[in-house]
């Protein structure tokens, strides 16, 4: 078990600080995503006409970003990757102090679901910025892992399972 564990460790790392990498990317990055939001969602799609000029079109997008249904946009992904980092800090506390390494198939899935959160965060980067790609890679990727790590701290602290392993 301890073996599989130190199989498991590297991969369930590098999963957690890429998500944590991609995520604080994102909130970086948010004004490029949304300006990229604003121009594919039709809502502009007048602007696409090759005979306009750059800058006319630059500010009008700029002045399409101050809408207050784009504001709010932003607003929410803002409030959505708060609450991952949130929810991060937790899990590197967890990941330092090791409560998962009695069970490394619960790790496996905890890292499967980091994966799954980098690319449905990646999908909102890259794809015309719906929110509800945002909304899935940080249910999937920081909350679902946050709620396993909570139930086995639970389980190591209240119902006193011991999590040391003894080695043969």
């Amino acid at each position: 078990m301890v073996k599989y564990s130190r199989l498991v460790f590297p991969f369930r790392s590098i999963t957690f600080f890429s998500l944590y990498i991609i995520l604080n990317t994102l909130l970086y990055s948010s004004s490029p995503i949304s300006r990229n939001h604003v121009y594919n969602l039709g809502t502009s799609s007048y602007l696409s006409n090759p005979l306009l000029p750059d800058d006319l079109r630059t500010y009008v997008t700029a002045n399409y970003m101050q809408l207050p249904i784009f504001k709010s946009y932003q607003n929410n992904m803002k409030g959505w990757i708060g609450v991952a980092d949130f929810f991060i800090i937790f899990l590197f506390a967890c990941l330092v102090l090791g409560f998962l390494t009695n069970s490394p198939h619960v790790s496996i899935v905890i890292s499967v679901l980091h994966f799954i959160g980098i690319v449905l965060c990646t999908l909102f980067s890259i794809s015309y910025g719906s929110i509800n790609y945002l909304i899935c890679g940080v249910t999937f990727g920081i909350i679902l892992p946050a709620l396993i790590e909570i139930v086995n701290i639970i389980g190591l602290f209240v119902f006193k399972t011991d999590f040391y392993i003894p080695r043969n």
